[in-house]
């Protein structure tokens, strides 16, 4: 750490946060895009709603293979898809205790899980259930991390090159404010601009 102060939960690497988690993909419910009143005051709403973003949230689950099934939470949205792929099963106890729970008149759930698993064709899978996935990178890249799903993938392009011990810090656009032309950027601690013009520092760069 460099003497730094050490902030647990907070990690860096290519992929983010993505690259430690749980692999649980909950999407947010619809009233957590409304207004909120709570405790500490009030929450305000969201410019967009739920439904602004159902498509991409579609879309996201897709991409990041997440496994799951519709209707069994109760507390769900709504969903224009099911889930592309079947919810992980339970390891024994778990699943115990969700009979358990059924039976006394509660609701237990699959989590969403996003992770590159084939639990009909165990062989040919590259997840193989292992004990460190929650917390811990996975070795065989079978978790839907950032990484694996969309920087690895990107980097396959020519023109899109990953710089690593980067921040940025500023985008300029051009007059319709929909075009990036600049990109500025803490390079392991130096300042440093991209431009669509740039041969040596071009736009078409991952900034982790």
């Amino acid at each position: 750490m460099k003497g730094n102060e050490f902030v647990p939960g907070a990690h860096y690497f290519v992929g983010g946060n993505t690259k430690f988690y749980g692999a649980a993909l909950v999407r947010l419910r619809k009233q957590d895009f409304g207004e909120l009143r709570h405790y500490g005051g009030i929450s305000p709403a969201w410019p967009l709603t739920y439904e602004d973003l159902e498509p991409y949230y579609t879309k996201a689950e897709y991409l990041y293979q997440v496994h799951g099934v519709r209707g069994e939470d109760p507390t769900e949205p709504p969903a224009s898809k099911p889930y592309r792929f079947p919810p992980v099963s339970h390891e024994l106890r778990i699943q115990q205790l969700s009979d358990d729970l059924k039976n006394l008149g509660h609701k237990p759930f699959h989590l969403p899980i996003g992770v590159l698993l084939d639990e009909q064709n165990p062989h040919k899978s590259k997840c193989i259930r292992c004990s460190a996935c929650d917390g811990f990178p996975c070795l065989v890249h079978a978790k839907a991390d950032a990484h694996v799903i969309c920087v690895e993938p990107a980097l396959e392009h020519p023109n899109v090159t990953l710089l690593t011990k980067s921040k940025v810090t500023r985008l300029e656009t051009d007059s319709s404010g929909r075009v990036v032309t600049k990109v500025h950027v803490d390079h392991d601690g130096m300042p440093e601009t991209s431009r669509d013009d740039s041969t040596k520092f071009p736009l078409g760069k991952i900034f982790v």
